[in-house]
């Protein structure tokens, strides 16, 4: 059973990521998702940002990624599993 709920998560996660624009995606995946996770300082030299791009952009992304999963009537990881 954990095995289907983790592809299911896994599944709505990606369906939602694609929906992002490239650098929310990334955002979420490096800072967020992987393992290691990217530090954000790190990721903003790597992406050339502002802190306040940065923090504008952790702000974007976050909201987006929160109504994207909202659209599925996804509110808190208890409604997937």
């Amino acid at each position: 059973m954990q095995v289907k709920q983790d592809v299911e998560l896994s599944t709505i996660i990606d369906e939602c990521l694609a929906e992002l624009e490239d650098g929310e995606a990334a955002l979420i995946r490096e800072c967020h998702l992987q393992e290691p996770r990217t530090a954000f300082p790190i990721f903003a030299k790597k992406r050339r940002l502002s802190q306040k791009a940065l923090s504008e952009l952790r702000t974007r992304a976050l909201d987006r990624m929160r109504d994207s999963l909202a659209a599925r009537n996804i509110y808190s990881l208890g409604d997937i599993l």
